[in-house]
């Protein structure tokens, strides 16, 4: 039996939403791409109608790196991550030392896309980084998610897939987030932290916020 810590990565680890930062981020490297911005109003309108999923539009949102290469995209993500580095909250630098000599393993699961957050969480100590997954065909990217958008109930089913792939079991010891969107994880853990507006309180949320009754699934 493996002794995790587990955290949640957009308003917990990282205080702000990574993927809207990353496509602005972007535009000031390729202004040019400005025009994309009314298609991304345009999928937005149709999720909040209804017309099509979270999965679909984060498929559509990502479009605008369609044609982008692997090495490309990591040179991207790593200015992002030093412009951002702020934006980590100060004390999970000390609750990630301290979860070191805890447990045994540390994983964040998010449902930002792995291929933004991966490389720094890696270089932050994690062990494991599971997200929502995207194709890359021949080293370039192509804006379709190859697993289920990685929130709520799919976090744990993320969760039980990498240990069977890993064939180990686990118990998680401690369990971070902003949301009670993680609810199921927070019902797995022996000790709950909630993040909010970026402090760490003990104890879990009790209700769901604007983001989570927009974005459940």
């Amino acid at each position: 039996m493996k002794e995790l810590s587990v955290y949640d990565f957009d308003k917990t680890i990282y205080n702000g939403e990574t993927l809207n930062d990353f496509y602005r981020f972007y535009l000031t490297k390729k202004p040019w791409k400005i025009y994309t911005v009314f298609f991304q109003l345009w999928y937005f309108l149709l999720y909040v109608l209804k017309i099509i999923s979270l999965e679909k539009l984060k498929e559509k949102f990502l479009r605008f790196l369609n044609g982008e290469s692997i090495s490309d995209i990591k040179d991207l993500t790593g200015k992002f991550w030093e412009k951002r580095e702020k934006k980590i909250n100060p004390w999970v630098k000390d609750e990630v030392l301290k979860n070191k000599t805890e447990t045994e393993i540390l994983v964040a699961i998010s449902a930002s896309p792995t291929f933004i957050i991966a490389d720094k969480l890696k270089s932050m100590g994690f062990d494991v980084v599971i997200g929502t997954d995207f194709l890359f065909e021949g080293e370039i990217f192509h804006s379709h998610i190859t697993t289920k958008n990685c929130k709520n109930i799919e976090k744990v089913r993320r969760m039980d897939k990498w240990a069977e792939n890993s064939s180990i079991e686990y118990r998680i010891v401690n369990f971070y987030s902003d949301s009670i969107a993680d609810k199921p994880l927070f019902d797995l853990a022996d000790n709950k932290y909630w993040v909010k507006k970026g402090l760490l309180e003990k104890g879990m949320p009790q209700k769901k916020t604007f983001i989570d009754r927009l974005f459940w699934k």
